[in-house]
């Protein structure tokens, strides 16, 4: 039996990248790997049937006697190479604003599709917009990205590559990759976001500050994420 695609929240100023397949990286956390009260593990393994081990200074056994053990099973990765993802954004919903079929709105960028019970239509012409379609339902505000349904989404991704690494340890290229650009002034921004810094690296930190530290989970303590390589595909239902 093939599981139900599931959904992934972006960050609203990287949700053009990925439409337009720029944006191929994206980093989540590790919570198993990283209490909040207490210091982040001091490695990471892959177990040798399923799953991940994480190792901490001081827990009995040292790193090299750590990597030479066979564990069986570990803690799960939640994203897999191959699994496909469908993008959750802001959104709202006008039933039946056209004939048969519902008009969807997205925040980011207030373009609209049509969905007539089986199918999600763009509309046709760039001028068409939800403040257009929708007759002033925008002034009532936009639905969370938590509540949209698979049939409303319109971007697909699909994992190409997947490993655990702290949140420091990056290349240039896997920054660049997450969304991060140069405006024509030099600065650099996270995606569509207006707010610059001086380099690429100071944007990425920002940009994890700002998803993260709220949580509890600041760039400073160099955290354990997932980071998750990906493609933009074909929208599948």
């Amino acid at each position: 039996m093939t599981d139900k695609p599931r959904g992934l929240i972006f960050d609203g100023a990287l949700i053009p990248g990925v439409m337009a397949g720029t944006v191929k990286v994206t980093s989540r956390l590790i919570k198993r790997a990283n209490p909040k009260h207490g210091e982040p593990a001091g490695a990471i393994h892959p177990a040798r049937e399923s799953g991940w081990i994480a190792w901490w200074p001081g827990n009995g056994a040292g790193l090299a006697d750590f990597t030479k053990r066979t564990y069986e099973h570990g803690f799960p990765c939640p994203f897999r190479v191959g699994e496909r993802r469908y993008l959750k954004e802001a959104w709202n919903i006008d039933l039946g604003s056209c004939g048969d079929k519902d008009a969807i709105g997205y925040k980011v960028d207030g373009a609209v599709a049509f969905w007539d019970g089986e199918q999600l239509e763009p509309a046709a012409e760039p001028e068409i917009n939800w403040n257009l379609v929708s007759g002033g339902l925008a002034e009532t505000g936009w639905r969370s990205p938590m509540l949209m349904p698979r049939w409303a989404a319109r971007t697909w991704i699909e994992f190409t590559a997947v490993r655990p690494a702290r949140c420091q340890e990056i290349t240039r290229e896997e920054i660049l990759a997450s969304g991060i650009v140069m405006d024509p002034s030099g600065a650099w921004c996270q995606g569509s976001d207006t707010r610059c810094y001086e380099t690429s690296r100071d944007a990425y930190a920002a940009l994890w500050e700002r998803l993260n530290k709220a949580r509890g989970y600041p760039w400073s303590a160099n955290l354990w994420e997932w980071r998750c390589a990906f493609r933009t595909v074909t929208p599948c239902r």
